[in-house]
């Protein structure tokens, strides 16, 4: 009895969990989009440009 209560509390925090872990990625993906389709050209660009050289990545 004491194995099926637990298998059972296990199965709801883990489908909650999955829930949840969709919902967060789901709101970053959107904030990231909006963040940067309403961004100007050139803050991209540069945003760009310092993860580039903060990774040693030569690029010019």
């Amino acid at each position: 009895m004491k194995i099926k209560i637990i298998n059972q509390i296990n199965y709801f925090l883990t489908r909650d969990i999955e829930s949840f872990s969709s919902i967060m990625v789901i709101a970053i993906g959107l904030t990231i989009i909006m963040v940067f389709g309403l961004a100007s050209p050139d803050f991209i660009h540069d945003a760009a440009h310092d993860v580039r050289h903060a990774m040693t990545f030569p690029c010019h």
